[in-house]
């Protein structure tokens, strides 16, 4: 049973999600009601008495240190999700346009329509 403690120990320091969601299932994984500190917790209920209190004490550690540990991780993907938000700005505006270039206009020769090249063509002919 200590090894499984040592085991899941491990695993919780060694935890390193990408996701908030992440985090969620492996927190039920460990800590909800059929995760497995649960299974150690009812395997714990049939170890000899001389041999719970040093148990119950590496059990408790466990479910503390994953406790934090979700708790920090929780706390590290809001931060960089609410960092990301800040740098981006406020994503409830709308997108603006680029700026355009401080260099003036110069508009491009206008082109004459099919109407006055076919009136002029006949203004020529006289």
């Amino acid at each position: 049973m200590t090894d499984k403690i040592n085991d899941l120990l491990r695993r919780v320091a060694e935890f390193s999600p990408r996701t908030a969601a992440d985090v969620e299932e492996f927190r039920i994984r460990i800590l909800g009601k059929k995760g497995e500190l649960n299974a150690l917790m009812e395997e714990f209920k049939t170890v000899a008495p001389e041999l719970k209190r040093e148990l119950g004490q590496q059990l408790n550690r466990l479910k503390n240190e994953a406790t934090a540990r979700i708790g920090s991780l929780r706390e590290e993907l809001q931060n960089a999700v609410s960092d990301t938000v800040a740098s981006s700005g406020d994503l409830t505006r709308p997108p603006t346009r680029p700026r355009r270039s401080t260099t003036p206009h110069v508009p491009a020769r206008p082109r004459r329509s099919a109407h006055a090249t076919r009136f002029r063509s006949c203004a020529t002919r006289s």
